[in-house]
């Protein structure tokens, strides 16, 4: 037992040792030092990695279960209040779990996952995924979705991928299918699904033609909008209430 207690507590130094720099200029006076820090992320660094060693998935299958790229990304965690700067991330849409890689000494990776129902929110890239669970909404079947709060209207993007059972030359082991989105807006306690513009007009019964001017002023497609767009699109829809 007195083993397992202080390979935990050297396994706990080292990620933060691994985690300080990015920290450093953001959360902490010059003055204090890294033993101050690592006493002080003792606690918080366990809520960090509180997961379950990870298992790769099958490389055999083509294509990749991955947000974005199959790459690690860098990524602010917020958990119960804390920031974790600049962390290595994967988020695994086809199994819905966040994957997080750390250093176990000075060269050798160890990816985990992580609990999702103790992380608030990821900050990828300028994306800013937040847990349903904080959220509170219960008719999205997503662990993360990328969120816009509008005020009186609030907007999500829910990411997805499948596993494709089609075998062939090409995908011997079958493949993960291409991103796909399902697109939710939340007003007067309802949840609307609006992957298209028929259907976000369709929340609006009196607002359409204002909208359809908005889009055609911004030159906007709200199929192919980006995340900037679609807020914009969401502060003119709550001015419009």
């Amino acid at each position: 037992m007195h083993r397992f207690f202080k390979t935990r507590f050297l396994q706990i130094f080292i990620i933060c040792i691994y985690v300080f720099p990015a920290h450093a200029q953001n959360s902490l006076g010059e003055e204090q030092s890294l033993y101050n820090y690592v006493k002080e992320q003792y606690k918080t660094s366990d809520v960090l990695v509180n997961g379950k060693e990870l298992f790769p998935d099958d490389p055999r299958i083509n294509n990749y279960p991955y947000l974005f790229t199959e790459n690690w990304i860098a990524a602010d965690i917020y958990i119960k209040g804390e920031v974790f700067y600049n962390e290595l991330i994967r988020y695994n849409l086809y199994s819905d779990k966040l994957i997080l890689q750390f250093y176990q000494n000075q060269t050798l990776p160890k990816a985990i996952v992580i609990d999702n129902q103790l992380v608030d929110s990821i900050d990828v890239n300028g994306h800013m995924f937040v847990s349903l669970d904080y959220l509170g909404y219960s008719d999205v079947d997503r662990n993360f979705v990328e969120y816009i709060d509008g005020g009186q209207i609030k907007y999500c993007i829910a990411y997805y991928k499948d596993y494709i059972r089609m075998y062939s030359n090409l995908n011997p082991y079958g493949k993960y299918s291409e991103l796909k989105t399902n697109k939710y807006l939340f007003r007067n306690g309802e949840t609307f699904k609006v992957n298209n513009r028929r259907q976000f007009l369709r929340v609006f019964p009196d607002s359409k033609r204002e909208i359809r001017r908005f889009l055609r002023r911004n030159n906007m497609k709200y199929k192919n909008a980006t995340t900037s767009q679609i807020s914009t699109l969401i502060e003119f829809c709550n001015e419009l209430d």
